[in-house]
């Protein structure tokens, strides 16, 4: 089935962020809102000493963005942001008391994160040893043989009122270094049905500890039972693993500066959207966006007016729907079991093909192509169009879709095979395609946007399949990459 999600990618460039990444400006926000008088965290508030934690745990933080570079604390806010999401999902506004079930889980759960905050370091680094942790897992590096290192990552997670809401993960590897800047191991060789295998990647980003967990459909390292289930159910979870850590406890090596990092295209210290914070900390997305922003200044050059402003327009539609696409991997409402779970290495993993199928978009496309024959490809859409299996008579298979980004559920999926007749590919409960210099225009008939048109057929939640695409040159390899997505 087409998936929106199926159509957005980045690309390639190493840069250093310099003294910028010194100084923080960011400031602390208070975990509850209890000088509010309309506070959603009333029933919080009323309580002393989960008042008390909350205080303690804001004085943390505030001391931490104090010392942090821009980079490390929009990345700890971030951090902050997804540990109230856990609170949240506990419902703060029911419990009843002390000896009430959410407050006991609430108690545990602040006394934890503060525990976590206090050893928790800002500033400097200069090597991945030690330890590092945030809010969903711990990870402990240390010297091995030569160059390689070993890390042990673990995490134990309680989401309450999830069918699969205790989670944990575990990991014991040696890791070696790779020419990329990452130090990396196979946990296991055998690959799934998509030709993933079992990885885990390390490298420091600025003065973060940057951790990819690449599982592949075996994987057995994250795991989880239903809220007091039994053991013997437990069942392979969302992977928690992949994200930014933070230097705990004393330094090992600290450095006189900041670490380098990898700078995507635009300015980190401004990054507001999820994909954007994502992106920044990340360098491999970092590098695939300041790639992707290259090849889209070379490809703009060459186009005529009409068809760089038609790519310009579909390009900015693109980068705005990576944020919905992120997080609607982040927290998958299509994962009725754990929809509230955060998903960081699915959620990263989109983002990644996303931007790789992007990347060959632009740099293959095929402004000259004439016809209705080939690859056509947009923001939210795309349509592959050849000859039919076992025909020579000129009859063609068209297969395609659209989607709307971060909503899995609104699509418009079309097959059909037929012959051009009088220069239209007339097949039944299939949409129209036009031709329009060089984009091609599907449904071109039908409204823009939501209207009282009938709704096709092939569309579910859409009313309308009218999407413009551009010609996409044969074997750039996008087929493959959107088979490998999440």
């Amino acid at each position: 089935m087409f998936r929106g999600a199926a159509m957005r990618r980045l690309a390639v460039a190493t840069v250093v962020l310099g003294g910028a990444l010194l100084t923080a400006t960011a400031q602390a926000a208070t975990l509850f809102e209890c000088s509010n008088p309309s506070t959603i965290y009333r029933t919080v508030c009323n309580d002393s000493e989960l008042r008390a934690l909350a205080g303690e745990i804001d004085g943390e933080f505030a001391r931490l963005l104090r010392g942090a570079d821009p980079l490390t604390a929009m990345l700890l806010k971030r951090d902050q942001d997804w540990f109230v999401d856990m609170l949240a999902a506990g419902n703060l506004l029911g419990f009843e008391g002390q000896n009430d079930a959410v407050y006991a889980r609430l108690l545990v759960a602040l006394k934890a994160r503060r525990r976590a905050l206090a050893r928790l370091r800002s500033g400097p680094v200069a090597t991945p040893e030690g330890h590092w942790s945030n809010v969903f897992a711990g990870a402990t590096i240390a010297k091995a043989d030569g160059a390689a290192f070993t890390v042990k990552l673990d995490a134990r997670l309680s989401y309450p009122d999830e069918n699969r809401g205790e989670i944990t993960c575990a990991i014991t590897a040696t890791v070696a270094p790779g020419k990329d800047g990452w130090y990396a191991a196979t946990l296991d060789e055998k690959k799934d049905a998509k030709g993933n295998a079992d990885i885990i990647r390390f490298r420091l980003q600025g003065n973060t500890l940057r951790v990819v967990r690449e599982p592949s459909n075996r994987s057995t390292v994250c795991t989880a039972i239903a809220l007091g289930g039994d053991e013997s159910e437990r069942r392979q979870s969302a992977d928690v693993l992949t994200g930014s850590y933070f230097a705990s406890g004393p330094a090992i090596a600290a450095g006189a500066s900041a670490a380098g990092a990898v700078a995507p295209s635009f300015d980190c210290a401004h990054a507001e959207k999820a994909d954007e914070m994502e992106i920044c900390a990340d360098p491999d997305l970092a590098a695939a966006d300041a790639e992707i922003a290259k090849v889209y200044r070379e490809t703009m050059r060459r186009l005529d007016g009409k068809l760089a402003a038609y790519l310009r327009a579909d390009e900015r539609a693109w980068a705005s729907d990576n944020s919905d696409e992120y997080l609607a991997q982040l927290q998958p409402g299509s994962d009725k079991e754990q929809s509230t779970v955060h998903h960081t290495n699915l959620a990263r993993a989109e983002l990644f093909w996303r931007q790789q199928a992007r990347k060959l978009m632009l740099a293959n496309l095929d402004e000259t192509r004439q016809g209705l024959e080939g690859l056509w490809v947009g923001h939210d859409a795309s349509l592959s169009v050849g000859p039919a299996k076992g025909k020579s008579d000129g009859t063609l298979h068209a297969q395609g879709g659209k989607g709307v980004a971060g909503d899995y559920k609104s699509y418009c999926t079309y097959e059909g095979t037929g012959k051009i007749e009088n220069g239209e590919f007339d097949v039944p409960d299939f949409p129209t395609l036009t031709r329009d210099g060089a984009m091609l225009v599907v449904a071109a008939e039908e409204p823009d946007g939501d209207s009282d048109h009938e709704q096709p057929g092939y569309c579910n939640r859409l009313r309308s399949a009218k999407a413009r695409m551009f010609p996409v040159k044969s074997g750039s390899g996008i087929e493959a990459v959107w088979q490998r997505m999440p």
